[in-house]
Formats: C-alpha cells, sequence, structure tokens
C-alpha cells in the first residue's frame, strides 16, 4: 500500500513538471490529408502526393499509418523528443488497438529530425534501426540541401519495414526530385580537367624544348605554373481525409541533427 502511495506521488509530481512543457508546445494540427503536413515548406506537391497516397493506401490495408511531419521551428527551449511524442499522441497516428504508426518529424530551424514509432512497431523498427535510416536515407541529402529527396527517401525506407511486417508488396512513393547525394563515380569534374590539361601542355612544353634548336643555353625550362598543390572534387492532392486511429507511442525511435 506504501509503495503504491509513493508511485501515486511520484506520477503527481512529475505531471506537475512536464503539463507546462506540453501546455507550451505550438503543435500543428492536421489537416484534411492528414499522412503529409509540410509547414516547412521542404517538399515538392508531387512528393506530397505521394505520400498522402501511398499512406493511405497502406492504411487500408494493414491498418498502419506512417505519417510525416514537417514545422519552420518546434519553439524555444523545447526538447525535440517531448514535441514528437506529444505530436504523435494528440495526432492519434496508428491504430488504437495495434498502435502501429510511425511518425517522421523534421525541425528546419533546429535542424534535427526524428522517427516516433507506436509500441506496436517497435519490434520492426527499434532505436538502432531507425537511426541507420536516417543515417544513410536522410542526413546525406540534407546536408547538400536536398530535402525532399532525403525525405521521400526516409519515408521509404520506413515504408519497406512495415509492408514486411505485414506481408504485403513493397511499392515506394514516388517523389519529385530524386537527386543522388554522392557523385557519379563516371562523372569527372571540371578541377580534374584542368589539371590533366596543366600536366599535358607541361609535358609538351618540356618535350618541345629538349627537341628544339636554336635557343640560347639552358634550353627551355619546365614552367613553375603551379607548385604540388591538389585539387579538391567539389561534391559536387490525393485523396486522403481519413485521421489517426487512435495510436499511441511511448518514446520508441530515434533522433538525428544535420
Amino acid at each position: 500500500m506504501r509503495k503504491a502511495v509513493l508511485i501515486l506521488i511520484a506520477m503527481m509530481v512529475l505531471q506537475l513538471f512536464t503539463a507546462p512543457a506540453i501546455a507550451a508546445m505550438d503543435l500543428p494540427q492536421p489537416d484534411r490529408n492528414f499522412y503529409c503536413l509540410d509547414q516547412a515548406d521542404m517538399l515538392s506537391e508531387e512528393s506530397e502526393n505521394a505520400i498522402i497516397n501511398t499512406s493511405k493506401n497502406l492504411q487500408q490495408k494493414t491498418s498502419a499509418q506512417i505519417v510525416v511531419v514537417t514545422v519552420p521551428t518546434i519553439g524555444e527551449d523545447l526538447v525535440l523528443e517531448d514535441y514528437s511524442l506529444e505530436l504523435f499522441r494528440q495526432w492519434g497516428i496508428g491504430d488504437k488497438e495495434k498502435n502501429n504508426g510511425v511518425l517522421l518529424l523534421i525541425a528546419q530551424k533546429e535542424r534535427k529530425s526524428r522517427i516516433e514509432v507506436g509500441y506496436g512497431l517497435e519490434g520492426v523498427l527499434p532505436d538502432g534501426k531507425t537511426g541507420r535510416i536516417q543515417d544513410e536515407n536522410l542526413i546525406p541529402y540534407f546536408k547538400n540541401g536536398q530535402y525532399d529527396a532525403g525525405i521521400i527517401n526516409t519515408y521509404n525506407a520506413l515504408l519497406k519495414e512495415v509492408s514486411q511486417e505485414y506481408d504485403i508488396p513493397y511499392q515506394p512513393a514516388s517523389g519529385g526530385q530524386k537527386p543522388s547525394p554522392q557523385k557519379d563515380e563516371n562523372e569527372i569534374s571540371w578541377p580534374a580537367i584542368i589539371f590533366i590539361l596543366i600536366i599535358l601542355y607541361i609535358i609538351y612544353r618540356k618535350t618541345r624544348g629538349r627537341g628544339s634548336s636554336g635557343r640560347g643555353p639552358g634550353g627551355s625550362g619546365g614552367g613553375g605554373y603551379f607548385g604540388g598543390g591538389g585539387y579538391s572534387g567539389g561534391g559536387g492532392f490525393g485523396g486522403g481525409g481519413s485521421f489517426g486511429g487512435g495510436g499511441s507511442a511511448g518514446g520508441g525511435g530515434s533522433s538525428r541533427g544535420w
């Protein structure tokens, strides 16, 4: 009995500390499309529609929901993990009984992303895997300013895992911008071309000097155009209208910064 009272008191104290922070959150409200809310304007219209339609199809087949939300900022002195969890719960992402929702949240000003996972999918998308998904599919693109590609690729990686869990065909969303964050291996950069031309010119000068006559003592020099300095190749409306099923999450997932 005493232990139960102590636990109850501890929960009440914790609520006193967390309630003001939750009240201070300016959480976005879902619109009629629900599955994609791009307040930070990081997605093309084509990608938004692809996410909405693909998530709607997934929900109809499995009851699972994958939602993408971008916000300009989460607000001053707020923690991304708290913001994401509260948004997930208020929207009720996923089925109420299965808790099979996934949220991809992007905070533009804070330069942070988070994948929040419902209780029912934590075995499919453990923290480590959601971290790797962002490391491989989101961060490389975001560092190059390719937000549309990073979001659509991350969404598809999540979609693939959920599709496999429910044993349905994986049908990725087709976005509007999918450039690779890496340079094409067959592409030759302009610095490389210039470097090669300079080397060829120097060789030509040396060869021409050795074969010519009528020059003064010392012949022709090699021409000091540059001294050993290398170069670096440059890095070079769909339907919807359905809302959350009342799902919840307990903080499972991972966060990243770019």
